[in-house]
Formats: structure tokens, sequence, C-alpha cells
């Protein structure tokens, strides 16, 4: 088996272009870099830059990453809020649209079908949605945006296919998201360090309002 590509998506439409193109932009690397190197065994300002390029390749697409940005926390008293300067990890342009994001990655084991794998994810996925819903961004969509990286064993090497399958439908089955998107390269390259098998990417992406948990 070589390339799996997809997304998933909810009600939600707006950010397909984006996704298609950092599906594009993962495999391109893939096949550049070959079992040398792969761009998801990074950290997540390395997989926030495949996105940034990836809207930098769209029409009028725009991308600014690491910016100082206006947030505010809870007062002393019931229903004050206080403004102070933070961080947002990118700003994002899509078809006209302007968004901020916080972004979180995770490593996440695929070795064994009954594995929990999605209590990690949403803890990761909750702390950027939590991070986000602090941006004071008055004309922007708000999105958490998380980058899950499964991993199996060397000796599980005929059975990853299987696994990721089963990864990803817990996933769709057990995480809230917006839209799911990702990219698994089996052959002819697959990416191993040491007794462990990378065999690719997903990206959850949850847009958050305000006032959402």
């Amino acid at each position: 088996m070589g390339i799996i590509q997809g997304i998933h998506k909810t009600t939600y439409k707006s950010l397909l272009p984006l996704l298609r193109q950092w599906i594009k932009h993962n495999k391109m690397l893939y096949e550049t870099w070959r079992a040398d190197d792969c761009p998801w065994r990074y950290n997540e300002r390395a997989l926030l830059s495949v996105l940034a390029g990836a809207a930098w390749r769209l029409p009028n697409g725009l991308a600014y990453e690491e910016f100082s940005n206006s947030k505010r926390k809870r007062g002393r008293r019931k229903g004050t809020y206080k403004s102070y300067s933070g961080r947002s990890d990118i700003y994002l342009v899509v078809g006209g649209q302007e968004y901020v994001a916080e972004a979180k990655h995770c490593f996440s084991g695929a070795t064994a079908k009954r594995a929990n794998i999605t209590s990690r994810l949403d803890a990761q996925l909750k702390q950027a949605r939590k991070e986000i819903r602090a941006s004071a961004a008055p004309n922007q969509r708000r999105l958490a945006i998380l980058f899950a990286i499964p991993y199996v064993r060397s000796k599980q090497r005929s059975e990853v296919a299987d696994l990721v399958d089963c990864w990803l439908t817990k996933i769709k089955e057990e995480v809230e998201y917006s839209y799911l998107a990702w990219f698994f390269a089996f052959e002819p390259y697959t990416h191993q360090v040491g007794k462990w098998i990378y065999p690719g990417i997903a990206v959850l992406i949850r847009e958050v309002s305000r006032r959402s948990r």
C-alpha cells in the first residue's frame, strides 16, 4: 500500500482549500526527503510552517506565525475581564476570511487496535481551545489546531496500514472537530527512527467561539 490521504469535515467547508494544499505539501516533502526524513517528526513550529506554506499557495492566501496579540482573562469580579499582551501561533487568510489560531502537537501510539488514543488528543485540543478563547480577535474566526502523529513498532510494519486505519476511525468516532485531514505514506519510503515507524500525520481543527468549552 502506498499513500493514504483525505479530509473529513462536519458542516464546515471554508478551510477545505487550505487542507487540500496542506496534504500536497506533506506529499511533496515526503517525496523529496524520501526515507531520510519526514516533516511530521518535528515540533509544533515546524508543523505550523507546512500549514502556513499551504496558505501562501492559495489565491490571496496569507499566513503569519508567532506574533504578539491582545488577549484577555477573567477579572476578580464576576463578568469582568482584564486585557494583556500575549502571543498567537498563527494568523491565516483563506477565501477572504481571517483566522487566528493556537496549535498543539502530539505523538500518539497506534500500536494496538484497542488502545485508548483519544483521551490524550482530546486533552491537547481542549488546551488549544482554551488558549485561543483568550484571544481578542475582533475580526477573525478562532481555531484550535492539533497535529497528531501516530507511531507503531518496527516489527508491526506489515500491520501499519490497518493500525493507522483503526487510529483514524477512533478519532472520527470519538473526537469532536470541525475538520480532520491526513496524509500517510507506507511505501516505497517509510520513515523509521530506531524501533518506531512514523507513517504520517493528521491535523484536527476546531472552530471555537469565546463561550464554547
